[in-house]
């Protein structure tokens, strides 16, 4: 699925590379003055409205500090100062400007021809990166000392047999001035198990009342051993009809998106299949960018291919969606409730879920700030009466009869019932983060998440043969962390160190498991279009029968920019 454009390209290209400001509550105020200013000086040339445009797409988009730095570099020949970045007097409060009068503009700004050295159309982007992997699955070693087959079965052999992997990126973005198609851009990625060459392009027509984004790809899996049935085709795109332009307090949108992909060769995991999304939207956004909250429906088709015809699916279901910026606090929550359909599937027929997501984070103090995170969940799968040639998806017994019989004894019984399984669950984390000098910070966390997936035995009059089911393992995780973060120029880097506790509560696929987890990160922006970034983590997962697993993952990139 195509990740939705946060802006123009060329607001993205202008913006000035300035730090993150670490209280977006300051961000928004800050931006929504610096608007207010550029407002009040009346009608604009073209060219600034294109500029202004582009950073209420930003701000949109909640990058309200970039949205500030664009609206700043490029109006300070129609604003007194040149640059405001000195006339903050503290973090929580937006400075006050006089405005000018717009016959103080010069001539030739006011004429239409500002001073403003133009962006360079083309931007290369260039990257590199290097991962290590090493997954230590000695739990799926069998008695007899055969590894199971499940990574030959997925196409997973690369993780197991090439833990070291390299890939290259090269990617053109051109910015052709023209606003029916905004941006192209080409690229090429290779990699010791697969190459791909692909397009993007994006625009927007009746003076941005329509935008849309497309890309299309295609992938040749290198070195493997099954024939080459991964290579694929892709494509994605995505139409939106906003009233946005407008202005106004009240927006509508209504966003389409279609997607598809191709294999050569149709097996488990590697499906070819097309779909369509459709999110009629009503948006609600105050002028200063502090609060907003969206209405929406969703209905999506997925259909499969042949081969796996049974996961056609059908998706419907309403969301809302709310955020709210405080001088102090920001939060902001999702809910969404689902249904899903799989007309040609048998088990099951039917999955309804109720989805929330919540975040709060508050800064009482400069020095000082706390964050929650948490979701939660409720579903529902139902099995409906069916049979077909006599198989049925699951083997009900009279209880009446029900014996330990062999299971020949009844291959002809076709007792079915329609049931339902349910579960839920939910995940936490809380997090203080205490700001100290020299850009240092101290990070204690905690994690939480607990699943819970009732059984069913029977079904009315009959019980289930096998094992009773349910949709998935119950279990129970805890997982505390702590941590050192730097920040200060051009670096930013942390080390953590998490323990992490999962409790199966009824331990039927699983175990109980404890796992130590330190991990490092770093990203260094040498020059300004060059930036490394380099992760490394590494777990001692110990079960409860004794067996014990040692994986470890490493990533390191390097981009650059010109």
């Amino acid at each position: 699925m195509i990740q939705r454009i946060a802006a123009p390209l060329c607001a993205l290209l202008l913006a000035p590379q300035a730090p993150a400001a670490q209280e977006s509550v300051v961000d928004s105020l800050a931006y929504a003055e610096k608007r207010g200013e550029i407002l009040a000086l009346g009608e604009l040339p073209e060219e600034y409205a294109i500029y202004l445009e582009a950073g209420e797409e930003l701000a949109r988009e909640g990058m309200h500090a970039e949205a500030h730095d664009l609206l700043t570099d490029l109006f300070a020949g129609l604003l007194d100062e040149p640059d405001d970045t000195a006339g903050y007097e503290d973090e929580f409060t937006a400075p006050a400007h006089d405005m000018p009068a717009l016959t103080d503009v010069p001539d030739d700004i006011a004429a239409g021809t500002p001073d403003i050295e133009p962006a360079d159309p083309l931007e290369w982007q260039l990257s590199a990166a290097l991962s290590y992997d090493v997954f230590d699955d000695n739990y799926l070693v069998s008695t007899t000392g055969d590894t199971f087959g499940i990574d030959t079965a997925l196409a997973l052999d690369e993780i197991d047999d090439q833990p070291l992997n390299g890939n290259a990126r090269v990617e053109l973005a051109w910015n052709t001035g023209v606003r029916a198609v905004e941006t192209i851009s080409p690229y090429v990625y290779l990699s010791n198990t697969r190459g791909r060459l692909g397009v993007e392009t994006d625009g927007s027509f009746v003076r941005d009342w329509v935008t849309y984004e497309l890309a299309v790809e295609g992938e040749k899996k290198l070195g493997e051993d099954y024939g080459d049935s991964s290579d694929l085709a892709r494509a994605d795109a995505r139409l939106e009809i906003s009233s946005r332009p407008l202005e106004k307090i009240m927006s509508a949108l209504l966003p389409v998106e279609f997607e598809g992909e191709y294999y050569r060769t149709q097996r488990s995991q590697y499906t070819s299949f097309a779909g369509v999304t459709a999110s009629p939207t009503l948006e609600l956004e105050s002028k200063d960018f502090r609060k907003r909250a969206a209405f929406s429906g969703e209905i999506e088709y997925l259909r499969y291919h042949a081969a796996f015809d049974e996961d056609t699916e059908i998706r419907y279901g309403p969301r809302v969606v709310a955020d709210l910026w405080a001088n102090a606090f920001d939060a902001g929550i999702d809910l969404s409730y689902n249904w899903e359909r799989y007309p040609r599937r048998h088990d099951p027929r039917l999955r309804r879920g109720l989805d929330g997501v919540l975040r709060f984070s508050i800064r009482p103090v400069g020095w000082l700030e706390g964050r929650i995170d948490a979701s939660g969940l409720l579903e529902r799968e139902c099995y409906l009466d069916d049979s077909v040639d006599g198989y049925t998806h699951v083997t009900l017994l009279d209880s009446s009869e029900y014996t330990v019989t062999p299971f020949e004894y009844y291959s002809d019984t076709t007792l079915v019932s329609s049931y339902t399984l349910d579960g839920y669950g939910g995940e936490a984390t809380a997090a203080l983060e205490f700001f100290l000098p020299l850009g240092f910070s101290i990070i204690p966390s905690m994690y939480c998440e607990q699943r819970r997936y009732p059984r069913k035995s029977s079904a009315g009059d009959s019980v289930y043969y096998y094992l009773p089911l349910s949709i998935s393992e119950s279990y129970m995780a805890c997982e505390p962390e702590a941590g050192i973060g730097f920040e200060q120029g051009p670096v930013q880097a942390g080390v953590a160190i998490a323990y992490r506790m999962e409790d199966i509560i009824h331990e039927t696929y699983l175990e109980d498991s404890r796992s130590y987890k330190p991990s490092a990160e770093i990203q260094w922006s040498i020059l300004t279009n060059l930036t490394i970034d380099a992760t490394g983590e590494y777990e001692h997962r110990i079960l409860e029968s004794g067996l014990r697993e040692n994986n470890i993952s490493a990533y390191l990139s390097v981009s650059a920019r010109f």
